[in-house]
């Protein structure tokens, strides 16, 4: 049996490919003005990169338990936003 990691009840899972990654600083900042705790899952710069692996990264972490909620931003609103889905409770 696997045993499920403790889920950080109040954090907050976050990621965004490259062309959203100024709008998440942005959040960010709002977030942390707000008092939520978030986890950056990345990218980490508006360099190109390949950004289905950050939004998988948060799918993840939200169907396994570890965080009670994600936030995904995508230049498009589209392409970051398929793999998350790709999880089961997402």
């Amino acid at each position: 049996m696997v045993k499920r990691q403790q889920r950080e009840d109040k954090m907050i899972a976050i990621a965004s490919d490259h062309a959203a990654y100024p709008f998440k600083e942005e959040i960010k900042t709002y977030l942390t003005k707000k008092g939520h705790q978030f986890r950056d899952f990345g990218t980490y710069g508006s360099e190109r990169v390949d950004y289905c692996d950050f939004g998988f990264r948060v799918g993840e972490a939200v169907a396994g338990g570890e965080f009670e909620k994600g936030l995904i931003f995508c230049g498009t609103g589209v392409g970051i936003s398929d793999k998350p889905q790709t999880k089961s409770r997402v």
